[in-house]
């Protein structure tokens, strides 16, 4: 009874003390990471110049990002559906063990 009287207090100390400290920030170095071999030489050529993009972080808000999340999503379905007419398939949305799935 005791050592599982200590292996409960052992617990909760353990718990308070990992809740109670702040994370580590992390920084990684600069680094050059070699354009892989193991792609076609066309692929290659797109994704060995530098990223350009920014390095600055997202200041949107929660509604905001979905907003944007939806009209990019909208954008796709209407391109998905151009393709899917040109092939003549179709998409249903069936659950499987619980999870959605798009057989």
């Amino acid at each position: 009874m005791k050592s599982l009287v200590r292996m409960a207090s052992s617990f909760t100390l353990l718990s308070v003390l990992c809740f109670a400290q702040q994370p580590a920030e992390r920084t990684i170095p600069a680094r050059t990471i070699p354009v892989p071999t193991t792609v076609s030489p066309e692929l290659q050529k797109i994704i060995a110049p530098a990223w350009s993009g920014s390095k600055t972080p997202v200041t949107l808000t929660s509604d905001e990002w979905k907003a944007m999340q939806k009209q990019r999503d909208e954008g796709a379905a209407r391109a998905l559906q151009a393709v899917k007419q040109a092939f003549h398939v179709s998409v249903q949305e069936e659950k499987i063990a619980g999870v959605r799935v798009y057989p």
